[in-house]
């Protein structure tokens, strides 16, 4: 039994090659020969490694969540391979309640502010405002998806009927020793954000980044 526990431990941390144009049916993009996986993180089980780790449960249909936050930053860090030529950070925000007009969050790297996402005061509840920085090496992605309805008992203040998830992809060519992923929210109103589904990929082929 010793033995087997082994093989399928050693099974589970092997990288194998596969095509690089082939994506999972979820959108995100199989490891390749030369990435390296550094975080995969659905806090189904844990926040670890996150300062401060808040979970919430109280978001029916998703599941545990990181979050929701609020002014205080809530960030972690991830030390690159010392052969890193490139690093791909993905993750899922969840924004519930009434945001109409109530702030913005805010995703740095560092202490680099790269995507800023400003709450309109639209009818349209699928209309939000995106601002990424432009800086040599970064590229920012992101993809909206508007879910309605929410399931009725949802227990989170302010939650709607509705609720949109962004899936945000930042890549960066030649990070940093250390690549920290930093997050804060500036609502006054009840609308909240919250994170899921995390990815964290390093690679060191050419440096070209790939989503």
């Amino acid at each position: 039994m010793a033995c087997i526990a082994i093989l399928f431990l050693v099974g589970t941390m092997w990288r194998t090659a596969v095509d690089a144009d082939s994506v999972t049916a979820t959108g995100y993009r199989e490891l390749r020969g030369d990435d390296t996986l550094l975080a995969f993180q659905d806090f189904s089980f844990d926040a670890d490694g996150w300062t401060p780790a808040s979970v919430s449960d109280r978001l029916p249909g998703l599941g545990p969540v990181l979050g929701p936050f609020g002014v205080e930053p809530v960030q972690r860090s991830f030390p690159m391979p010392a052969d890193a030529t490139a690093a791909q950070v993905t993750f899922d925000l969840h924004l519930v309640g009434d945001w109409a007009e109530q702030g913005a969050f805010h995703i740095a790297l560092g202490r680099t502010e790269v995507l800023t996402v400003s709450l309109s005061d639209s009818a349209d509840l699928r209309d939000v405002d995106l601002h990424a920085a432009e800086m040599d090496g970064l590229s920012v992605a992101v993809q909206s998806t508007f879910v309605s309805p929410r399931r009725a008992e949802a227990t989170l203040p302010g939650a709607s009927d509705d609720f949109v998830t962004l899936r945000v992809h930042l890549g960066v060519e030649q990070p940093d020793e250390t690549l920290t992923l930093r997050l804060q929210g500036d609502a006054e109103g009840e609308a909240r954000w919250t994170l899921d589904n995390l990815t964290v990929v390093a690679n060191s082929g050419d440096g070209v980044m790939r989503r």
